[in-house]
């Protein structure tokens, strides 16, 4: 792999990890003011949503209903792949 294109895939993937943890972050703060709103209750409610999901993603706890959203297999390589 030449130089020039190790530079532009390592721009581009940088660029979208940035993209990425900018928009959580956008979103994250939004709904932050909007959960203060929902009471104690609520917030004990989105915690435990939280922690299924943690555990989840941990391989903890299964969760069959998200097995149906098969992911696609990928064939191509490079920039936009």
């Amino acid at each position: 792999m030449s130089t020039k294109r190790a530079f532009w895939l390592a721009t581009s993937f940088s660029l979208g990890i940035l993209t990425t943890i900018a928009a959580i972050g956008l979103i994250t703060g939004l709904l932050g003011r909007m959960l203060g709103d929902i009471g104690s209750y609520g917030n004990y409610i989105v915690a435990i949503i939280f922690f299924v999901i943690g555990f989840h993603l941990l391989e903890i706890i299964p969760l069959p209903f998200l097995g149906k959203f098969n992911q696609p297999v990928f064939r191509k390589k490079g920039l936009l792949a």
